[in-house]
């Protein structure tokens, strides 16, 4: 008798799940491999046939939002053997960032290798670009001074150390910032917090101060005070200096600048 042998695939095994017919193996009058759903022979003795199956997934991605940029997959299919690699990328449009992954994978790192050890749903989020320039003559602000993209809503802390030494005798201190956009328009800080949503700048904002150093001579023979106390004063600062003379009977107060 002349036999036909074949079986439907691929089988549904539930959502994002099914399986695939990848061939045979025969015995008797069925030739002992193949590799399709379907085989054709004349049976003349006692005989058997054996369907081999793969397991297959079901990838999905998707983007946050249609506008903002595009997700692809290589290789590029629906449907995955099990435990197979799939690269994913995100492609972020003009305008936009890449910010994370969500679903069935998470974290920011792009491309993304996904092992198919199940049906995967995934989702590309992006976010609107906003800039952040920063601007500072001296010190070595955080950011650096320069631009810097960020995702809208990302929460920020721009700060700077201060003082800042320059020379002998001379230094900057921050007096605070000037601000555009998201960052507050003005503050005496040299730190500030802000949620950035909008292109944005920060200017710090400096005075410089010099040292002011007081003694006596001979060594002993008195002390001199200042007002206001330092030794740092920003330039233009009036400060008058206070010495104390000691004698062998008493101490005299002498005014001086």
């Amino acid at each position: 008798t002349n036999i036909t042998a074949s079986v439907d695939t691929p089988v549904s095994g539930g959502t994002g799940v099914r399986y695939v017919c990848d061939g045979w193996t025969g015995s008797g009058s069925v030739p002992a491999t193949g590799l399709t759903n379907s085989v054709n022979f004349t049976i003349d003795q006692d005989s058997s046939i054996t369907w081999s199956w793969q397991t297959e997934y079901e990838l999905t991605v998707s983007v946050s939002s249609g506008a903002a940029g595009s997700v692809t997959k290589s290789p590029d299919a629906t449907w995955y053997q099990s435990l197979s690699s799939v690269q994913i990328t995100a492609s972020p449009n003009s305008g936009y960032m890449f910010v994370d992954w969500s679903g069935d994978i998470s974290g920011s790192t792009n491309p993304y290798d996904v092992i198919m050890d199940g049906p995967k749903s995934i989702t590309a989020n992006f976010a609107v670009v906003c800039t952040l320039t920063v601007n500072s003559a001296v010190g070595s602000p955080s950011p650096s001074v320069g631009t810097h993209d960020y995702a809208s809503g990302t929460n920020l802390t721009a700060e700077v150390g201060t003082p800042v030494p320059w020379e002998t005798g001379k230094q900057y201190r921050c007096t605070g910032w000037d601000g555009t956009g998201s960052v507050p328009a003005s503050g005496s800080t040299n730190s500030v917090n802000f949620t950035i949503t909008a292109d944005s700048s920060i200017t710090w904002n400096w005075v410089v101060q010099y040292e002011l150093t007081a003694s006596v001579s001979p060594v002993g023979s008195g002390t001199v005070s200042a007002s206001p106390s330092g030794p740092w004063y920003d330039a233009g600062t009036v400060v008058t200096l206070t010495c104390l003379l000691y004698t062998s009977d008493a101490a005299d107060e002498l005014d001086g600048v």
